[in-house]
């Protein structure tokens, strides 16, 4: 990857006449920016929302098929396969919409679509239901990782476009790793259906 990177992409880059600064710094300066602030509170929230799903997964599958331990791999298997097959299809059309009608408002549609979509998910009864609602999940989710992305783009300081999203890639990470813990913490105490309604209620939160 790295030698087509060398061979086929081509970068005029003038380094930005500006001192250097610490990383500390320069990370407490981002922060500042009211615009990037709400961005990596987006990118945190919602990678902590996904997380928080995945050890709890294989249980809520066993739950719904009424115990059967040798569906468990399979299904989730299945339902994590579909939701990544359905974004990749629904990537294109939705980057499409993104520079249409502005990314902003693509992503405020995508969180209230995913809000509605996890709230049901509590209450299921069926098997085929948490996979429907999970392609459904893939399509929408499209519409908020890149449409963040885009607006961090553009949120980014001049000069300053790389720490910008070094920062986003660590607040990321931070979240992919509180949220299963905060997953599992959920589910011990109120239950694994729980875990849904508190999904849901982090979308609720990134609408407004």
């Amino acid at each position: 990857a790295s030698l087509l990177v060398a061979l086929y992409v081509k970068e005029t880059f003038i380094p930005p006449a500006i001192r250097r600064r610490g990383m500390l710094s320069t990370y407490r300066e981002l922060l500042r920016v009211p615009a990037l602030l709400h961005l990596y509170s987006i990118s945190f929230l919602d990678s902590l929302a996904r997380s928080a799903m995945l050890p709890i997964f294989p249980l809520y599958v066993r739950k719904l098929t009424g115990g059967d331990d040798s569906a468990d791999a399979p299904i989730t298997g299945l339902l994590l396969g579909l939701r990544a097959l359905a974004g990749a299809l629904a990537s294109h059309h939705v980057g499409r919409a993104g520079d249409r009608l502005g990314h902003g408002r693509v992503v405020s549609i995508a969180t209230m679509i995913l809000f509605v979509l996890y709230v049901p998910q509590p209450a299921l009864t069926a098997v085929w239901q948490l996979v429907t609602l999970h392609v459904l999940i893939g399509f929408a989710a499209v519409g908020l990782v890149p449409g963040v992305a885009a607006l961090f783009a553009l949120a980014a300081p001049e000069g300053q476009q790389g720490a910008t999203f070094a920062l986003e890639s660590s607040i990321d990470g931070l979240g992919r790793s509180i949220g299963p813990m905060v997953g599992a913490l959920v589910a011990s105490l109120f239950g694994i259906r729980a875990v849904f309604a508190f999904v849901a209620l982090v979308y609720l939160g990134l609408v407004f």
